[in-house]
């Protein structure tokens, strides 16, 4: 959604119209006179609002209490908010501002071109740091999706030169038994505990615990009669040649992947 609102609170009319007819050709204007209808429009209208215009010293609520409310909001982290002040000699104050995230202080009274240029500036500042991560996380989930068609593909790969003849069931299984027993132990013990993305990680990891067996001669590993001593000692080696393959696998897997494998 296109963010074209401009939410400006001042608790003086006079100072919300002079910042509203600054912006009022561009952008839609949502006013508010103290700081807990700057809440409440943020709740109404977060999702379209491209800054916020937020005066220092407001009845009910203070520009600064404000500014510590939208630091527990997530939703409300990609709008910048920028301090209109009569008292920019308050050093204190200002450094206060930008310690909790205000991303402009501009002072009363209002300059106009300048104003338009510092709030335009910051609002295409924010915009492209919002494109540029959801460009970022459409690459990554791009990226994942492709490792897991790679790592699937290896591990068919490996159980069907193993001879299995329901290769996609038994990795299937062997899935679904691994998030099963990490449902059941997440959060029993400290060393248990797994955030959903983790846990997800290391389903995807258990399809491979046979990669192994692709150094496995085919004299053995396709043998119908039962394995000899020696010939045993060899298939058992299959764990040891997983952990070669496995460090080939680390460019096209993440490190806690690579963990979990």
């Amino acid at each position: 959604m296109i963010r074209d609102t401009i939410l400006v609170a001042d608790d003086i009319q006079m100072d919300r119209l002079i910042l509203a007819q600054l912006f009022s050709a561009d952008f839609k204007i949502l006013q508010a006179k103290n700081g807990q209808e700057v809440l409440q429009q943020l709740e109404e209208n977060h999702d379209k609002i491209a800054v916020i215009l937020l005066d220092v010293i407001m009845p009910k609520m203070s520009g600064l209490e404000v500014l510590k409310q939208l630091k527990t909001r997530g939703e409300t982290k990609n709008i910048p908010v920028i301090f209109i002040t009569g008292d920019s000699d308050d050093a204190r104050m200002i450094r206060k501002a930008y310690d909790m995230g205000v991303a402009e202080i501009i002072s009363k009274p209002i300059e106009k071109y300048s104003t338009e240029r510092r709030v335009l500036n910051i609002i295409n500042l924010y915009n492209e740091k919002y494109m540029l991560a959801q460009t970022n996380q459409l690459q990554e989930k791009r990226i994942n999706k492709t490792n897991e068609i790679i790592i699937a593909t290896i591990a068919t790969m490996v159980e069907t030169r193993a001879g299995d003849d329901d290769t996609g069931q038994h990795i299937g299984n062997i899935k679904t038994y691994t998030k099963i027993l990490l449902e059941y132990l997440n959060g029993t013990a400290p060393s248990f505990s797994w955030t959903p993305t983790k846990m997800q990680e290391i389903v995807l990891a258990s399809s491979l615990h046979d990669i192994g067996k692709i150094l496995i001669p085919e004299s053995i590993l396709l043998k119908p009669a039962q394995l000899n001593a020696e010939e045993f000692e060899q298939m058992k080696k299959h764990t040891i040649y997983g952990c070669k393959v496995l460090r080939g696998l680390k460019n096209i897997a993440e490190d806690t992947f690579y963990t979990y494998s």
